[in-house]
């Protein structure tokens, strides 16, 4: 197996923005991996940048194992699922 490489906030930010070169880098990384691997810092900083630009609110679904976190999926939040994280009620 290659070497894994932990994604840092700025091209995992660009993913999620579909920048086109980095998808394409993404899914000749994820051919090679078969997953995303990113620190628990950059997942902070992607979820407080994401509230703080009132951008989509994601739902998103990730697994940790040990030091590392595994990015599942990430889907727009229903407008109840939105109501329910405004209310608290996650």
């Amino acid at each position: 197996m290659a070497t894994q490489i932990i994604l840092d906030t700025d091209i995992l930010s660009a993913v999620m923005r579909k920048n086109p070169v980095a998808i394409s880098k993404a899914r000749h990384y994820l051919a090679e991996h078969g997953q995303f691997i990113f620190s628990v810092i950059t997942r902070y900083e992607i979820l407080r940048g994401l509230k703080a630009n009132r951008m989509r609110l994601l739902l998103v679904a990730y697994a940790e194992r040990g030091k590392m976190t595994r990015l599942i999926s990430a889907r727009q939040a229903t407008r109840r699922e939105r109501r329910q994280y405004e209310e608290g009620k996650n």
